[in-house]
C-alpha cells in the first residue's frame, strides 16, 4: 500500500468516527428532548438486522432532521476550524504581518504543523460532501425538513469551492507561476 494512501486512511478514522458519533447523537438528543416512544425490531430480510423504529411519521421526520442538523453542523463546525488553520498556515507562510497579528492574538500554535495539510483538509471535506449528501437524500426522500438538505446543499457548495481553492494553492506552491514568463 502506497504511503499517501497509508497517510490517507490514517487520516480518515477520527471523520468517519465523528460522522457516526453525530449521528446517534443527535437521534439520541430528539428522543430525549421529545419523549418519543422508540422500540428495537429484529428482522433479517433487511442489511441491518438491528432496527430503531418510531411509531408516529411526524416523530420519524423530526427526530431524522435534528440528527441531521446535528451531523451537519458538527462536520460544517470541525471542516470550519481546520480549513482555517491551513488559511492561517498558508497566510503565515506568505506574509510576515500574519505572524504577527497571530502572535498578539496568541495563535503562533495554529501554524505549527509537521505535516502537510492539504490531506487533512481533502479528506474532512470528502466526509462533510458524504453528510452533506446522505441529508440531502433524506430531504428528498421526505425524512428531513427542507431547510437542512437546503442548508446541506449550500454547505457542500461552499466547501466544495474551499476545497478547489485549496487544491490551487497546494499546485501554486508545487508550479509558481511567474508573472514575468512569456507563456
Amino acid at each position: 500500500m502506497s504511503k499517501l494512501l497509508n497517510r490517507m486512511l490514517k487520516i480518515s478514522f477520527l471523520p468517519a468516527a465523528i460522522m457516526i458519533v453525530s449521528k446517534v447523537f443527535g437521534l439520541y438528543l430528539a428522543i430525549v428532548a421529545y419523549d418519543m416512544q422508540i422500540f428495537i425490531d429484529n428482522e433479517i430480510q433487511f442489511p441491518f438486522t438491528v432496527q430503531l423504529l418510531i411509531n408516529e411519521r411526524d416523530n420519524v421526520i423530526l427526530a431524522n432532521s435534528i440528527s441531521d442538523l446535528v451531523l451537519l453542523l458538527v462536520m460544517t463546525s470541525i471542516c470550519a476550524y481546520i480549513y482555517l488553520r491551513f488559511t492561517l498556515y498558508t497566510r503565515s507562510a506568505d506574509d510576515p504581518r500574519t505572524i504577527v497579528k497571530l502572535t498578539k492574538l496568541n495563535l503562533v500554535k495554529w501554524i505549527t504543523d509537521k505535516n502537510s495539510v492539504f490531506l487533512k483538509v481533502f479528506v474532512w471535506v470528502l466526509f462533510l460532501l458524504a453528510s452533506d449528501a446522505v441529508i440531502i437524500a433524506n430531504t428528498l426522500r421526505g425524512e428531513t425538513y427542507s431547510w437542512i438538505g437546503v442548508t446541506a446543499f449550500v454547505t457542500g457548495i461552499l466547501f466544495m469551492w474551499a476545497l478547489v481553492r485549496t487544491f490551487e494553492m497546494e499546485i501554486e506552491k508545487l508550479y509558481p507561476t511567474d508573472k514575468n514568463s512569456l507563456y
